[in-house]
């Protein structure tokens, strides 16, 4: 199993606010165990934000798609306790970016 699988499953353990269409025995039942993935962002040794996503490959080219019966998924961010306004916004803007960065090359999204 993917290092980054392993460790999101961990974390879905922990958090009893991830959305049922983010578990990952969700997303192995709709996606199929190989054929979804989540970028994994830390800060400070912690996890800061995850991304699953349910990828397809047609016709030899990457498509990351809504898996089936699914109404939600995107990032979900831990964010720091008593955190000001501005500074929520600008670790949101941060963590973001970084997912940004990480996903894979791909013709569509």
């Amino acid at each position: 199993m993917d290092s980054n699988k392993a460790r999101y499953m961990d974390f879905c353990k922990t958090k009893e606010n991830i959305s049922i269409f983010s578990q990952y025995w969700w997303l192995d039942a709709v996606c199929g165990a190989d054929n979804w993935d989540v970028i994994i962002i830390e800060k400070g040794g912690k996890v800061a934000a995850t991304m699953p996503y349910y990828f397809v490959n047609k016709k030899g080219v990457k498509h990351i798609l809504m898996p089936l019966l699914t109404q939600t998924l995107g990032p979900y961010i831990v964010y720091p306790s008593n955190q000001k306004y501005e500074n929520r916004l600008s670790f949101e803007k941060e963590v973001l970016t970084k997912i940004i960065n990480q996903l894979p090359d791909l013709w569509i999204f």
